[in-house]
This record gives C-alpha cells, structure tokens and sequence, in this order.
C-alpha cells in the first residue's frame, strides 16, 4: 500500500514539475510566434517579385531578383523544442504541425529563390508554383496565429480548423488580394476542401 502511494505521489510530483516547465518555456513563446509573423512578413516581397517576373514575357531575360530571402528566426527552433518538450500531447502536435509546415514552405521558397535568381526556365518556376506558396505562407500565418492566446496563457489549447475565411483575411492581411491574383481563389478553395 505505501509503494501504490508513494509512486502515485511521484507522479504527481513529475505532473506539476512538467506543468511548471512547461510555463517557464511557454513564457518565450508569444515572442518566437511574433518573430515567426515577421518572417511571414517578410517573404511578402519575394513572393511578389516572382509573382512580376512569371507576367514578364521572357523569363529567362529578367534582371535577377531584387528581394532578398527572408531569414528564419534563430530563436523559434529553441523555444518551440522546450515547449513540446513539457507541453500535452495535443499542444505539442499542434507545434510540430506548424514545424513541419515551416520547414516546407522555407525550403520550396528558397528553392523557388535560387530558380529565380538564376534565370532558369520558367518550367521550372510557374505561376502554380508561387500560387501553392502563397496559400502555404497564409496557412502557416493561420496555425501560427490560433496558438497565440494559448502562448500567453489566455485559454487552453484548442486547434481551429483552417477556414476558407481564415485564409482570406490572412491574405488581405498580407497584401495579397485574391481578385488581382490569378487563379489563387480558385487553388485556396481547392486546399480547403482536401
């Protein structure tokens, strides 16, 4: 009997200790979230720069970009690795989730950069192509936004399921209207529905 009570008292001692690191490094989170948007920012210039040199009429003659490529925050990766560390399991996921979607969408932008700056054919680089990073980033800004009243420990983790709403505010937001874009509502509802 003293055994049962004593591990069901450890346990409960390892709970609070994970609770209360789990609020020591949730404290950094709503500072990564907001570099993470001015990284979102960022990209907003290249992704239009391409948008304008894919309407030229000869890619390949184009001056080379004049956009730099938008650093990744240092510090996310940090404070995102404590965080999932010591959060539940669903916060943790959601982390992860917005991890994954990051280093994708990172590594097609840069990949799409490179393309760009060297002139390369535009069957490489299309229309569809900068269209899908669009979308990406403002689904990225959606998952990122949902997280901060939880980061600033305002409520509980609830996930929000990404909306075609959400989507279009974040665009507008952004600076990217769907009207003078074309074929990005069309591509946005498409996403939404898978």
């Amino acid at each position: 009997m003293a055994s049962v009570i004593a591990l069901n008292l450890s346990r409960v001692n390892e709970e609070k200790q994970r609770n209360r690191n789990f609020i020591a490094a949730r404290a950094f989170l709503p500072e990564a979230l907001s570099k993470l948007n001015t990284y979102f920012n960022d990209c907003v210039p290249l992704l239009n720069e391409l948008r304008n040199m894919l309407n030229t009429k000869d890619f390949v003659d184009t001056a080379p970009l004049q956009s730099n490529f938008p650093d990744l925050p240092e510090s996310y990766r940090r404070v995102f690795k404590s965080c999932m560390s010591h959060a539940e399991d669903d916060a943790g996921n959601y982390m992860a989730l917005i991890l994954n979607h990051l280093q994708v969408n990172n590594s097609r932008l840069e990949n799409s950069f490179a393309v760009a700056q060297q002139n390369q054919s535009s069957t490489i680089l299309t229309k569809t192509n900068i269209i899908s990073h669009i979308y990406d980033l403002a689904e990225l800004k959606v998952l990122v936004d949902n997280f901060y009243n939880f980061a600033r420990g305002e409520e509980e983790f609830k996930e929000q399921k990404v909306t075609l709403a959400l989507i279009n505010q974040v665009y507008h937001h952004l600076g990217f209207y769907v009207e003078l874009i074309d074929g990005l509502d069309e591509y946005t509802k498409i996403q939404i529905n898978n």
